[in-house]
């Protein structure tokens, strides 16, 4: 069984409305292409959508018994790409991070209820250990980014500077 998400859009506003013409309207296209649509979609599901009770289209039982699924994979689909603008813009998701323990009592809290602040729909893992151990996690995927001291060579990873410390010595 084939079929296009645009079909199952009609379905389920032929089941909301019991109308072509106001399948037509919920989809923004016309009356001919909507009925092609559901044509079409009967067509891929072998078997009739609906039927006419005094001027009303009435689903038949196996589409009243397909309507919950449907529905369920439209939500699916709505979810998803909500989803996926969120991780577009950066307010959902998940970060991993793993840095020394000092910097993760320091100088990241802060940062981080800013950053949360802004998106409230991604969480955080922390995880604070040697500079050897994050060089590890890094390379092996198993978080997102290392904060660590020093500066590594390794091929796989990429450092940027984030905070420099001036030294002061005084006689």
């Amino acid at each position: 069984m084939k079929f296009q998400l645009r079909q199952l859009e009609a379905f389920n506003a032929l089941a909301q409305t019991g109308s072509i013409t106001r399948v037509a309207k919920a989809l923004k296209i016309s009356q001919p292409a909507a009925s092609r649509l559901l044509s079409d979609f009967s067509k891929s599901v072998e078997f009739e959508l609906f039927k006419r009770e005094s001027g009303q289209l009435v689903l038949t039982s196996e589409s009243k018994h397909m309507l919950p699924e449907v529905q369920r994979i439209l939500e699916g689909l709505t979810h998803l790409s909500d989803l996926k603008q969120n991780l577009s813009n950066q307010t959902a998701g998940h970060l991993r991070i793993a840095c020394l323990p000092g910097f993760a009592t320091s100088h990241l809290p802060n940062v981080l209820s800013k950053f949360l602040a802004q998106r409230p729909g991604v969480s955080v893992t922390l995880e604070p250990d040697r500079p050897e151990r994050i060089q590890e996690w890094i390379i092996g995927q198993q978080y997102d980014c290392g904060i660590t001291d020093g500066f590594s060579e390794h091929p796989a990873l990429q450092s940027t500077d984030l905070l420099i410390r001036s030294v002061c010595i005084l006689p």
